[in-house]
């Protein structure tokens, strides 16, 4: 299994019976489509965050229409 391919679920949860908290997300998206990210709360103590990986590269309009590759 190839990180970035696949949904994959955090191994230290389903260990204590909770086998639906992801690790990581993989969402399909077309090319030239937009997508927006919006973090509803941070109610965490713990570090969270999100990183996007492409394999044609993102374009950020807010930055310009430089295509940044990942």
């Amino acid at each position: 299994m190839e990180i970035g391919t696949e949904i994959i679920f955090n191994a230290a949860f389903t260990e204590r019976g909770l086998d639906n908290v992801v690790l990581w997300d993989v969402q399909n998206i077309k090319d030239g489509q937009s997508i927006k990210i919006t973090f509803i709360s941070t109610n965490s103590h713990h570090r969270q965050g999100i990183w996007l990986r492409t394999n044609k590269g993102i374009e950020i309009p807010v930055l310009g229409n430089e295509v940044k590759k990942t």
